[in-house]
């Protein structure tokens, strides 16, 4: 005997608004427990071939199944906003910005340009020092704390449990994926900002009766996209003219730091650093948020 699978009486539930859903109930009648391969997967996949992939518009995610009599079987087929481009569309029921751009303490050991003025009569400055910043006894530069720019912002989103957990309760795969995105920048335009500004910082929730409220965090620093640096020459003194000096690029969260060597200077004899390459590292792996931060709710 083949299996038939017919719709219960009143076994539909429809649930619209910010986060859709729905419910149709079916019986699968001759089911034969006794046959050689029989498992719960062939009711299912008996059951998928009836029930719509879609509910008013609502993707099915669910099918389970139990037995409620002998050779017959229930299905209950959920419907919900969940996984892949959908969610993307639909994730935030609620949406809000915070920000912050109070400025971040830094050390830099070069400045953008200095004045030197000797204090020993009859000489001048050295002349190798450049913009390195309070250059002690040893020829390091040790460099001045100043503000610097920072921008971070925060997103704030509600979200259904039911995306959040999985069906048994336990964490899901897109928690998950948050996880391996934190400290990681944008591979792509995210929220205005170009590829390598934003720094995902993680994010916090917690769950309120059917939805969580989560937070997301991001660290904002811009792409350089000509930094100029001062260049020396053979004898350790900075080149003048039209031809001197070199621009180098840095994104947003890169890192440059500085080789120095040391160099007498000419006039002073004067045994002093002068940075001799510059190195602009990238230290955060790049990642599409698009896969793992809602799109904000209209």
């Amino acid at each position: 005997m083949s299996m038939t699978v017919a719709e219960a009486y009143n076994g539909a539930r429809l649930t619209k608004g910010a986060n859709p859903s729905g419910e149709i109930r079916y019986f699968v009648f001759g089911v034969d427990s006794t046959t050689s391969g029989f498992s719960e997967a062939s009711i299912i996949a008996e059951v998928a071939t009836e029930a719509p992939s879609n509910f008013d518009g609502i993707p099915r995610t669910d099918i389970s199944v139990e037995q409620v009599a002998d050779e017959v079987w229930q299905a209950t087929v959920t419907y919900g906003k969940r996984g892949g481009a959908t969610r993307q569309a639909v994730a935030g029921q609620s949406f809000s910005w915070s920000f912050n751009t109070t400025g971040q303490t830094q050390t830099v050991q070069m400045a953008l340009t200095q004045t030197a003025t000797s204090l020993i009569t009859g000489a001048n400055p050295p002349e190798n020092i450049g913009n390195q910043i309070a250059v002690d006894q040893d020829g390091v530069p040790q460099g001045v704390d100043i503000v610097a720019p920072k921008l971070e912002f925060s997103e704030t989103h509600t979200i259904a449990a039911s995306f959040v957990e999985t069906t048994t309760g336990g964490i899901g795969s897109w928690v998950r994926g948050l996880s391996a995105a934190t400290g990681k920048v944008n591979s792509d335009d995210f929220r205005g900002f170009s590829p390598g500004e934003v720094l995902f910082l993680g994010a916090s929730g917690s769950r309120q009766g059917d939805d969580y409220e989560i937070t997301f965090q991001f660290a904002c620093s811009p792409n350089i996209a000509a930094l100029p640096l001062k260049t020396y020459d053979a004898s350790g003194q900075i080149e003048a003219g039209s031809g001197a000096g070199v621009t180098i690029a840095k994104g947003g969260h890169e890192y440059v730091w500085f080789l120095f060597q040391k160099s007498e200077d000419a006039n002073t004899k004067l045994v002093t650093p002068i940075s001799s390459s510059v190195f602009v590292a990238t230290v955060y792996e790049s990642t599409t948020f698009a896969s793992v931060i809602p799109v904000p709710a209209a």
